[in-house]
């Protein structure tokens, strides 16, 4: 006779080869899960706790030692072989508070290394509307030079040295809203 009653599907016993693979990536599933959390916790050491960021980046200029096309804010010029850095061209960082960038943040020049302040922006306005001065100092007579694209604009001391100090790039934004852009740079003593 047959035996009518069901029986349960049996599974293959796990071969070793199978179980080991299991076992290694459980192990590597939680040392991933552990570098995830470790670097959670780095990341919130490092924005409370950690060494501020220089408030200036780095950038290949175009011909001409300008920004290129597709870069806006200010810029300093530096003066062709004094630039340790590789380029003549630094960026800003942009604030729309001025005086927020500590001194130790924003980027160093000596008054024989600085040029010209580039502004680059879609349009340049009036040029009363853009100033480059030293905090607490009494006013520092700048010279304007309106390119003829109409997008930059180079600002430089008259006599053609800056003096040392901490000093505010003050523009108008490029926005919807309007408002102002602020930019902080340092000269150094020579």
């Amino acid at each position: 006779m047959i035996d009518a009653t069901p029986t349960a599907p049996t599974t293959p016993p796990a071969t070793p080869r199978i179980r080991r693979m299991t076992r290694v990536l459980t192990v590597l599933s939680g040392i991933m899960i552990l570098a995830v959390f470790a670097l959670s916790l780095y990341e919130v050491w490092l924005i409370n706790f950690g060494p501020d960021a220089g408030a200036y980046s780095l950038v290949v200029p175009d011909t001409g030692n300008l920004p290129p096309a597709d870069a806006r804010g200010a810029f300093l010029q530096l003066t062709a072989g004094t630039s340790a850095y590789g380029t003549t061209l630094i960026a800003l960082l942009e604030t729309e508070t001025p005086g927020v960038i500590a001194p130790e943040q924003a980027f160093h020049v000596k008054p024989s290394e600085l040029a010209a302040v580039a502004i680059r922006q879609a349009a340049i306005a009036d040029g009363a509307d853009y100033r480059v001065y030293r905090v607490t100092e009494a006013e520092y007579p700048m010279s304007q030079q309106r390119l003829p694209n109409g997008v930059v604009l180079r600002v430089f001391p008259q006599d053609g040295h800056c003096l040392p100090g901490n000093y505010i790039v003050d523009i108008p934004a490029n926005g919807t809203f309007g408002g102002r852009e602020y930019y902080t740079f340092v000269v150094d003593e020579k």
